[in-house]
């Protein structure tokens, strides 16, 4: 990893050996740092605090380059594909019937809603007679 001041936007881009790695990439989010996809680079303001994580990244970076990571790790934790507990079928059927659960609730709403709106339409008067005459 190599750290690069560029005076001319006052800020700090770090460029690394091909593709960081999650972590790094996470951490690097987190402190709002942004990808330059044009100069294939991390960046963010010149401050001591960046500064400050840039020299860290770039300690680690370092040390894990010193380590060798056994076979044995890369075996034992790689991402298996794990296979599915639930029946499909029965997850399906769960999905219908929680749908037809939610329309017979819908269609009982709507149907309280028209009997409501009848009530109230037989208790409207018509006031738009010729004859009514308001006497105050």
């Amino acid at each position: 990893m190599r750290i690069v001041n560029n005076y001319e936007y006052n800020s700090i881009e770090l460029y690394f050996d091909g593709k960081p790695d999650e972590m790094t990439r996470e951490t690097l989010k987190m402190f709002k740092w942004r990808r330059n996809p044009k100069k294939f680079c991390w960046y963010n303001k010149n401050t001591a605090e960046n500064k400050a994580l840039a020299e860290s990244l770039n300690k680690s970076t370092d040390e894990m380059k010193d380590k060798k990571i056994p076979e044995s790790y890369s075996e034992k934790y790689e991402k298996k594909e794990t296979e599915s507990s639930i029946d499909i079928k029965s997850f399906v059927d769960s999905l219908f019937k929680a749908s037809e659960e939610e329309e017979k609730k819908t269609l009982k709403v709507t149907a309280q809603a028209v009997k409501k709106s009848q009530k109230v339409s037989k208790k409207i008067i018509d006031i738009d007679d010729d004859n009514f005459e308001l006497d105050l």
